[in-house]
């Protein structure tokens, strides 16, 4: 197994893995411990509490997948290069069965976190507005149904052969809702914050210098006009970018790829794919801190 292809797949996967995972732990110890607690100082407000809102809900929730998904690939990979050491890489396919299973329903129901993540900022950047919510709300519902489905006749099935090539055939289906979902959140999510920072900018040049929006709490967020940037297009990419997940959208597209090709990345694409759903999220409750942070004093809304 040392020189084996999978096992330098395997150990590829698991330090990027274990790398990401440090990076969303520090941004969700940010979002939730430490901005509240920055903005209540800056602000002279009243204490602030992530908790009363369903992003804090859905960060635990993400919390709690990532971190579990991040150690079952640790125990998987420990089994392999362990007690599989003096063995074919042909035996590898069968270790870690329960646990290779275990952590693909981890992978689908953090995506279905991720959907309903992207489906609740949709609703709230474009302002309640529940019609425009219509098409990802069907896509998750199929995504969850089929994706339950799948599952439970994986499990059904004895040895991890047979279970990979039931999951590798049909899991495609709900994995291209989610990349739906996340494609059409992600396309009006960012044309709208677009659109209103370029609005806010419009505005700080006529000699306004803020507006508010609405938009995912931590606490209700504040757009500023760009810095240094008169006509606000930096600052628009910037706010676009992050608060549409389109880190998210464009490494599901990846993760598909590679899973429908089999291709040999497609270990890395799936080990990481939990991280990166939970940093895409966790990014977007920073950047509404950040912007409370800097709001004006006198503004306690």
């Amino acid at each position: 197994m040392p020189g084996s292809p999978y096992a330098e797949t395997t150990i590829l996967a698991l330090s990027l893995e274990s790398l990401l995972y440090g990076l969303f732990l520090s941004l969700f110890a940010a979002s939730t411990f430490f901005l509240p607690r920055a903005q209540q100082r800056a602000l002279q407000s009243r204490p602030v509490r992530p908790h009363s809102t369903p992003t804090f809900y859905l960060s635990i929730a993400m919390l709690v997948l990532v971190t579990t998904h991040w150690a079952l690939s640790i125990a998987i990979s420990l089994e392999m290069m362990v007690f599989l050491r003096n063995r074919s890489a042909s035996d590898i396919v069968y270790a870690g069965s329960s646990s290779m299973l275990a952590k693909t329903c981890i992978l689908v129901v953090l995506l279905m976190v991720g959907d309903i993540s992207i489906i609740y900022r949709l609703w709230v950047v474009w302002g309640h507005h529940k019609y425009v919510t219509i098409p990802p709300i069907l896509l998750f519902i199929g995504h969850a149904i089929s994706t339950v489905v799948i599952l439970s006749k994986a499990a059904s099935l004895p040895g991890r052969i047979a279970q990979d090539q039931a999951m590798g055939k049909l899991l495609a289906a709900p994995y291209a809702m989610a990349m739906c979902t996340s494609f059409y959140c992600t396309a009006l999510v960012s044309w709208k914050v677009w659109k209103v920072e370029r609005a806010v900018g419009g505005a700080a040049n006529s000699g306004r210098q803020w507006l508010k929006v609405s938009s995912m709490p931590i606490m209700p967020s504040v757009i500023l006009p760009s810095d240094g940037a008169p006509d606000g297009r930096p600052q628009s990419f910037r706010a676009a970018t992050i608060e549409s997940a389109v880190l998210y959208s464009c490494w599901f597209t990846f993760f598909l790829a590679t899973f429908l090709a089999t291709s040999p990345l497609a270990p890395v694409a799936s080990d990481t794919m939990a991280q990166i759903t939970g940093i895409a999220f966790i990014a977007i409750n920073v950047r509404v801190g950040l912007q409370k942070l800097s709001t004006p004093s006198n503004d306690k809304a």
